[in-house]
Order: structure tokens, then C-alpha cells, then sequence
């Protein structure tokens, strides 16, 4: 028999006399770690989580925003990651109250809800910070894509006018025909409706 173990069988015989903190200090201590852990931790989910729960929560973020090119989506993953980071604060924050550890004191207790505050302050502060980024580029580029919709729509009109077929890729539009057709549409309504506004609408009183 070898004089000397193989250092997996050491390693498991330590595991299964280790048992963890033992006072109740130590068990305080352990307890504010998994807090910690829970609410420093880098990676967006935690081995508690739900991988799938956390797709829907972002294709929920992703449906609301219909984020546009490469920034805005990573914008829109930072709200989901924020939020789904404020919801554990939450979680944690309400295990607190209603799952009283008898190993925490109440200094530890305090700590601990202190702790949940300033990471709620931070994830809060991100989530805004993310969300008027994202809104702003957003306004910027919708602005963008209707002035460029307005200019398509002209050269359309004057290629129809002309008799001749208009390419709005050849111009450096992203935009279909069926776009172009359903601005123009769109102009044609409201020009008559603003026509009917100045000749004055029946008095329906009258009628």
C-alpha cells in the first residue's frame, strides 16, 4: 500500500470533515459573502438562475425597444441586466424580512440591508443612465430615417413623373417601395385632411 494518498482522495476526506462556519459569527460572516456574491457577481446569472427566464426577460427589453445597430442593443441588454439585477436586490431584500436568520445580529442585519441599498442606488442610477443613452440615439436616428424617407419619397415622385422606375438603394436608401408608397400615402391623407381643416368642417349641430 502507497505510503501516500492521491491528492483527490485527500481533498475529498478534507470535504467531508469540513462543515463551515460554526459560530454564529461565522455563519454571519458566510451569509454576508453570499450577498455579496450574489450582487457583485460579474456574471449576469448566477447558478440559482433560470437561463431561460432571463432569455424572456430580455426579449421582453428587446421587443419593447427595437433597438437598431450595434450601441443601441448593447444599451438595451444593459436595462435588462440592470433590471434583472434589481429584481434580486429585491428578492434578497424581502428574504431579510420575512426569512429571519437567526445567525445574523442585528448589526449584521443592517449591514446587509445597507448593502442592498447602494447596489439598488447603483443598478437604478446604470438603468437610467442606459435608458436616456438609448432614447436619445433613438430619437436621433428616427429623426434621421424621416428626413431620408422625405427626400426617397421626392425622387420617387419626380422619377413617376418622369416615367421612369426610382431605385432608392442606388441612393443610398434602406427604405422599400412599399415604404416610400405608404409615406407618400400617408402625405396624400394628411394634405387633405389639413385642406378640410381650412375650408372649415360641417357643424355637425346643423345637420
Amino acid at each position: 500500500m502507497s505510503l501516500t494518498k492521491n491528492r483527490t482522495d485527500i481533498n475529498r476526506e478534507n470535504a467531508q470533515h469540513s462543515t463551515g462556519p460554526v459560530s454564529p459569527e461565522g455563519k454571519a460572516r458566510s451569509s454576508q459573502n453570499a450577498l455579496k456574491h450574489g450582487l457583485s457577481a460579474k456574471a449576469i446569472l448566477l447558478p440559482s438562475d433560470d437561463p431561460g427566464a432571463f432569455l424572456r426577460h430580455l426579449d421582453s427589453f428587446l421587443n419593447e425597444y427595437q433597438p437598431q445597430g450595434t450601441t443601441e442593443q448593447e444599451l438595451v441588454k444593459t436595462l435588462a441586466n440592470n433590471s434583472w439585477h434589481l429584481d434580486r436586490v429585491n428578492r434578497l431584500e424581502e428574504a431579510l424580512f420575512t426569512h429571519q436568520d437567526e445567525n445574523l445580529t442585528l448589526d449584521s442585519q443592517m449591514r446587509a440591508l445597507n448593502s442592498l441599498s447602494t447596489h439598488r442606488h447603483r443598478l437604478t442610477r446604470g438603468f437610467e443612465s442606459a435608458l436616456k443613452q438609448l432614447r436619445h440615439l433613438q430619437k436621433e436616428r428616427r429623426g434621421q430615417e424621416r428626413v431620408d424617407l422625405w427626400k426617397a419619397a421626392r425622387l420617387h415622385s419626380n422619377a413617376a413623373h418622369k416615367g421612369l422606375p426610382y431605385d432608392p438603394s442606388k441612393d443610398g436608401f434602406v427604405f422599400s417601395k412599399k415604404d416610400i408608397d405608404t409615406f407618400l400615402d400617408l402625405e396624400k391623407r394628411y394634405g387633405a385632411a389639413l385642406r378640410a381643416y381650412h375650408d372649415g368642417y360641417p357643424d355637425p349641430d346643423n345637420d
